[in-house]
C-alpha cells in the first residue's frame, strides 16, 4: 500500500503517550523489495502516520522504501504501509 507522499505527516513519538487514533507506527528501518534489512530493529516507533483506511490498523506499520527495484510502481524514498506477518 503506497502512501501519497504529499499527504503524509509523521506525528512525533513521545514515550509514555498513547498512540493517536487512526495512526500506525513509523519505523526507521530499511526496506527493499519487501525484505527488511539489518539486525538492529528499533522497538519503539520514530513517530505516527495517519492512515485513511477502513478497519483495524492493528499490526500495520509504515516505513520508507530504499532502492529502485520496485520502480516505477514504488519509488525510492516513498513511505509504504505494511501488515505484520502473522503466519499461514
Amino acid at each position: 500500500y503506497d502512501l501519497e507522499p504529499d499527504a503524509v505527516l509523521i506525528l512525533p513519538f513521545v514515550e509514555g503517550e498513547p498512540q493517536p487514533k487512526g495512526t500506525v507506527p513509523f519505523y526507521s528501518i530499511e526496506v527493499a523489495a519487501a525484505l527488511f534489512r539489518g539486525d538492529n530493529y528499533e522497538l519503539e516507533p520514530q513517530g505516527w502516520v495517519e492512515v485513511d483506511r477502513r478497519g483495524s490498523l492493528k499490526d500495520f506499520f509504515v516505513t520508507r522504501i530504499t532502492g529502485k527495484s520496485m520502480e516505477p510502481t514504488i519509488r525510492s524514498g516513498e513511505l509504504c504501509l505494511f501488515k505484520r506477518y502473522s503466519g499461514g
